[in-house]
């Protein structure tokens, strides 16, 4: 199974993730979208993935360390979501040293530009009430 195997997951369940056997996290749909698809009948109320908090990324003051943190430390009050991007970036950067390299790497592998950072006005407007925006 190429999922199991994915560097990404090898690294998730070294850090304490559960992820459901029965989950393609690397699917893509008929249409092209990419996404996390169930390869046959899940029963209601199992978990699916189970992530900690560890392994999470957030952009909010006091989530990060190093020269990044500093920097933003002293920039004083910036939007989280600019907070976020530059953690991602910086992390990207650092790859190899980065607690989060096998996620860094595979952003760069697959993520287009179609990031809320790119988004019209209009279709940022559906992202209020959120944390995103």
């Amino acid at each position: 199974d190429m999922c199991a195997q994915h560097p990404l997951l090898s690294w998730a369940k070294s850090h304490g993730s559960t992820l459901h056997p029965d989950i393609d996290f690397f699917g893509v749909s008929p249409e092209g979208t990419r996404g996390g698809f169930a390869t046959r009948d899940i029963p209601a109320g199992a978990e699916l993935l189970r992530l900690p908090v560890e392994l999470t990324m957030q952009g909010r003051p006091g989530a990060m360390e190093g020269p990044l943190a500093e920097f933003l430390d002293r920039c004083g009050s910036i939007n989280p979501v600019v907070r976020l991007y530059l953690f991602v970036l910086y992390e990207w950067k650092v790859a190899e040293d980065s607690p989060w390299g096998p996620y860094v790497q595979l952003l760069g592998e697959t993520v287009s530009e179609d990031l809320p950072m790119f988004w019209s006005a209009e279709d940022l407007h559906h992202l209020q009430g959120t944390a995103v925006v």
